[in-house]
């Protein structure tokens, strides 16, 4: 249980410090339905997960080199970045949880 805690701990503070890198908004979650720390980080780290899946971007991969120069791979980079938020937010918002 405390490996599982650790892991997903790891990953929440991953996806916040790539976030930071590349500018996203930062929103804020609160649980509606008396959810659990142990809850809420199982269903973040799901919601992140199903971003991924969907979208095939990984906000925590660094961003190549090449790509840091080239403005339409920047433009990419940002609607992956916004559809992985919206899918994230959208899984959160069916798990009852408000997120700003």
């Amino acid at each position: 249980m405390k490996i599982l805690l650790k892991t997903t701990s790891f990953l929440v503070i991953g996806i916040i410090l790539a976030s930071a890198e590349i500018g996203y908004s930062r929103a804020f979650i609160f649980p509606t339905q008396g959810q659990s720390r142990e809850q809420q980080n199982q269903d973040l780290s799901e919601c992140y997960s199903r971003a991924q899946e969907e979208t095939d971007f990984n906000p925590s991969r660094p961003i190549p080199k090449k790509d840091r120069e080239s403005q339409p791979a920047m433009r990419r980079r940002q609607e992956n970045i916004q559809a992985y938020n919206q899918i994230v937010n959208t899984c959160l918002q069916e798990r009852g949880y408000r997120v700003q």
